[in-house]
C-alpha cells in the first residue's frame, strides 16, 4: 500500500559468534589412560546491528556551482534529511506516543503541517504498537539551483527503508523530496514536502 502526501508551503546483525574450544589437557600414566576434561563453550552473544549511514550525493545541478561548494552541501543537506529520518521514525523509545520533536530542520510552518500530518509524517499512528524501528537503507539525492554560483534552492530525493518490530511487524519505505530553503542564519532548512509512504509485511 502506498500514500502520497504533499504539503509545499511558500517561503520560504550482525551476529557476532564466540566460539571458544579447549582441548582437556592429557597425560600418561601406568595404564597409559588419558583424562579428558570438557571445557563449557560459552553461549554466542548479539551485538546491536551497526548505524545505516546516509547515502548522499549530488543530483541534478541546474546553473554554475563550484565543485568545492559540492561536498559540504550533500553533507548539510543529508544531515537535516536524516535528522527527520532518526526524529520522525528511528530513535527514541517504543512503544510511544509523543513524536512533538519528529520535524527538526522544517520551518515553522512546515512543522505545523507535518504535525497535521503526523501519523504520515512520523511514526505517530503505529508508535503504540512497535518496540523498534530498525534503518534497512537511507538514501538522499541533493537536486540543487544556482545562481552567481552559489546554491540558491534544493530539493533533497530520498528514500528510508526501515522495520518495524513487536505487535506491528512491517517493512515500512517512505520516499519523495523535501524542499528545502537557506534562511538568514545560513542553515538549510525543508519547508515543503512531497513524500510517498508504502508499507509491506
Amino acid at each position: 500500500m502506498r500514500t502520497p502526501r504533499t504539503c509545499w508551503r511558500g517561503y520560504a546483525g550482525s551476529l557476532l559468534v564466540i566460539a571458544l574450544v579447549l582441548s582437556g589437557c592429557s597425560g600418561d600414566d601406568k595404564n597409559d589412560k588419558s583424562d579428558d576434561k570438557p571445557t563449557p563453550t560459552p553461549t554466542p552473544t548479539a551485538e546491536a546491528p551497526a548505524p545505516v549511514a546516509v547515502d548522499a550525493r549530488i543530483g541534478v545541478v541546474r546553473g554554475r556551482l563550484r565543485s568545492k561548494q559540492r561536498t559540504p552541501l550533500v553533507k548539510d543537506v543529508a544531515k537535516v534529511v536524516d535528522d527527520w529520518f532518526e526524529a520522525a521514525y528511528l530513535a527514541g523509545s517504543y512503544p510511544r506516543r509523543d513524536f512533538g520533536a519528529a520535524f527538526p530542520g522544517f520551518t515553522a510552518g512546515a512543522a505545523r503541517q507535518a504535525k497535521g500530518d503526523r501519523k504520515f509524517m512520523s511514526n505517530a499512528g503505529i508508535g503504540t504498537r512497535i518496540d523498534g524501528a530498525e534503518a534497512r537503507a537511507k538514501v538522499v539525492r541533493v537536486d540543487v539551483l544556482a545562481g552567481n554560483k552559489l546554491p540558491a534552492a534544493v530539493t533533497a530525493r530520498f528514500r528510508l527503508v526501515f522495520r518495524t518490530s513487536g505487535e506491528y511487524q512491517r517493512r515500512i519505505t517512505i520516499d519523495g523530496r523535501l524542499f528545502l530553503t537557506r534562511g538568514k542564519e545560513r542553515r538549510w532548512r525543508i519547508f515543503g514536502y512531497d513524500v510517498t509512504k508504502g508499507v509491506e509485511k
